[in-house]
């Protein structure tokens, strides 16, 4: 909890969002507005949200940014979502029954295997950039 309360990590936090506001946010809301389109708000904001935690905690944009007009599949970004998702799934199933899931590697936790893979291949190939 110290870190999240430094002054220098809320510093950090601060410029990390306001660059990915100008750079990213804003340009692809202007361009929606621009040509009058509809587009899924919530989608936007989860994009924006995860470009800027793999900007905090890894240091690096996600390759392809996610935030952009068209959209871009990102695997690692799928992957955290499907990873959140599992998560949540566990919070309303018995332990018992998601544990059996886990050693038959069937249902939500084969999803969550798979999640794992491809964010295990994104953290390491982002610590090494």
């Amino acid at each position: 909890m110290a870190l999240m309360n430094s002054s220098k990590f809320v510093r950090r936090v601060e410029k990390n969002v306001s660059q990915k506001l100008d750079q990213s946010l804003v340009p692809v809301l202007e361009h929606f507005a621009k040509v009058e389109a509809e587009f899924d708000l919530q989608d936007v904001l989860q994009r924006f949200t995860y470009d800027n935690m793999c900007n905090l905690v890894f240091g690096v944009d996600p390759i392809p940014n996610s935030l952009s007009i068209d959209f871009p599949h990102v695997a690692s970004k799928e992957a955290f979502t499907q990873a959140e998702k599992v998560l949540e799934y566990r919070h309303l199933v018995p332990m018992s029954f998601w544990k059996l899931q886990i050693w038959l590697q069937i249902r939500e936790e084969k999803k969550m295997i798979k999640a794992q893979e491809i964010l295990d291949d994104f953290m390491y190939t982002s610590a090494f950039r």
